[in-house]
């Protein structure tokens, strides 16, 4: 299973309270509508806040209002989850509500499946690596050691990364990491926000934060609410 990550700006003259709304209401029925086979789920993030909330990491200046995930299997071109009409319909109701996009296939590791017919607090992240930290190394802190962190602190119900292996911004071809530089999406869940601050705050989630510390450059976390299209 792959997912395409798409980062949402909203328009400029949009609030976000009716970004959010036509998003949910309109455009997600709608793509629901004419995707095909090839596409297994749809969720559409809605960013309710970016405030830290306890997490004490270097940000980038990402500005987002949004994530759609969509859930696909290896191989599925974009053409055999919507054909070409339904691209040009897609595209042209984008256009009443996104401003711009960024776009990243990630490979998801489910370290934690969530329960999600509960009504959880879930967190998104954007990671970026260090300079000097080589994807390999990259990989072997965040995907092999960094999970016994998030594991230690107290809390977590649900924990996902999402290693990238491309990225995009016109959703045809690839982009180069200077445009999209994004290396890995990890979402984490738990009960509620007092739930998150102390897992963070705790003796251990202040070592995981020194170990994210130790190989990113940047970590961008947006607290967000998600919701199934299909």
């Amino acid at each position: 299973m792959y997912v395409r990550t798409i980062i949402l700006q909203k328009k400029d003259h949009i609030t976000t309270e009716d970004f959010q709304k036509y998003w949910l209401e309109k455009h997600g029925p709608l793509a629901k509508k004419l995707f095909c086979g090839g596409l297994k789920h749809y969720y559409q993030n809605h960013i309710t806040t970016s405030s830290r909330l306890g997490i004490e990491s270097t940000r980038s200046n990402y500005i987002a209002d949004g994530f759609a995930q969509l859930f696909f299997e290896e191989g599925t071109s974009l053409k055999e989850m919507v054909n070409e009409e339904g691209l040009s319909v897609l595209k042209e109701d984008e256009a009443h509500f996104i401003g711009s996009m960024q776009i990243v296939i990630t490979k998801p590791n489910s370290i934690v499946n969530p329960n999600r017919n509960r009504p959880l607090i879930k967190t998104i992240s954007l990671l970026k690596r260090k300079k000097n930290i080589d994807i390999d190394r990259f990989k072997k802190e965040w995907l092999q050691i960094h999970p016994d962190h998030i594991l230690a602190m107290s809390g977590v119900e649900g924990y996902i990364q999402h290693f990238v292996v491309d990225r995009t911004i016109d959703k045809k071809n690839s982009a180069t990491y200077d445009e999209v530089p994004i290396d890995g999406i990890e979402e984490l869940w738990f009960e509620d926000t007092e739930s998150m601050e102390r897992a963070f705050q705790s003796e251990n989630g202040l070592k995981m934060m020194e170990h994210s510390k130790s190989f990113l450059e940047e970590k961008t976390t947006f607290i967000v609410r998600e919701h199934k299209v299909f």
